[in-house]
């Protein structure tokens, strides 16, 4: 299957509610937002939409470079009737890992992987899972 993805992230800072459980971080904490729709072009024309939700821990190796691991989750919707998917509406999880490279205080770039699944949480059968990697660019503004 291939796919020409379009994708938004709107990251809310976690620290403050974080800390308000004593927990204390050095580096990033988000819940991330990620509404996602694909072109999928092969092997038919088809398109996929998913709505997931991802929690993001970045570590400040220096003031301008931050590793960082996320794991998400969220429902997702795939036109493409396959073998391994009963259901056209699934779930998709992922986790992966990147870096973010600050080039002002409130603008980086990003550069990333991560290891996608999607299934229909047996609702029903097949329920074979999809699993793909995927990999990520982009820029980040921070307000």
């Amino acid at each position: 299957m291939q796919v020409i993805p379009l994708g938004l992230r709107f990251g809310f800072d976690l620290k403050p509610f974080a800390e308000k459980f004593g927990i204390r971080t050095k580096g990033l904490l988000e819940l991330v937002y990620e509404p996602y729709i694909g072109g999928i072009i092969s092997p038919d024309s088809n398109v996929e939409f998913a709505l997931p939700f991802f929690l993001k821990y970045g570590f400040p190796l220096t003031d301008r470079f931050y590793p960082y691991i996320e794991a998400g989750t969220g429902p997702y919707y795939m036109s493409l009737q396959t073998y391994e998917q009963s259901t056209q509406f699934n779930f998709v999880s992922a986790g992966g890992a990147g870096v973010i490279f600050f080039l002002k205080d409130d603008l980086a770039l990003n550069a990333g992987a991560r290891y996608r699944h999607v299934s229909n949480a047996s609702i029903k059968e097949p329920n074979g899972g999809i699993e793909a990697w995927e990999y990520l660019l982009g820029v980040s503004l921070y307000y």
